[in-house]
């Protein structure tokens, strides 16, 4: 099976990891030139010893930004203006995903600042909330005033408003 590249952006002050099976975690070398796919990102409760080696914690403490999937699902019955911007990979889309979601993979997100909406909020998503808050903070210093993370990510959304929606 052939190996591929890869490479690590920066969104807010904290360093993506490849994590190596041999090697352990080791940072991004910024020389490289292919984005890191989701299954080489921390995501919570994949790897609790991993977790600790990149400095994580146990406890995700709630963001200034965050927003519930409760007040989510009551903006989209009330029909208020807003978008869902959805930014994990095909492979996660596959499984399931909120109606009407843009979909933009994370390491795109910086490449694609034009085409995202700004007059009204823009709800960011991915599986748990990490990747979505990591993504929230870099839109709000882009300029991206109203970004907000979906707190809990897609799998709050399936337990709490979408039962029926499939898990991973």
């Amino acid at each position: 099976m052939m190996q591929r590249p890869y490479a690590y952006r920066e969104l807010n002050c904290a360093t993506l990891f490849r994590y190596d099976e041999r090697l352990g975690p080791r940072e991004a070398d910024p020389s490289d030139s292919v984005f890191v796919d989701s299954s080489d990102v921390w995501m919570p409760g994949r790897d609790d010893e991993r977790r600790q080696q990149i400095g994580g914690t146990d406890q995700m403490q709630q963001a200034d930004y965050d927003i519930s999937v409760h007040k989510l699902a009551e903006m989209r019955t009330d029909g208020a203006a807003h978008a869902v911007l959805d930014i994990r990979e095909s492979e996660e889309l596959a499984v399931c995903a909120i109606g009407d979601s843009v979909t933009i993979p994370m390491q795109q997100v910086p490449d694609e600042l034009e085409t995202l909406p700004r007059e009204h909020p823009l709800i960011v998503v991915c599986h748990h909330g990490m990747r979505s808050a990591m993504v929230t903070d870099f839109l709000r210093k882009n300029g991206f005033d109203d970004a907000w993370n979906l707190a809990g990510g897609i799998d709050a959304w399936s337990r709490h408003i979408e039962p029926d929606m499939p898990r991973y």
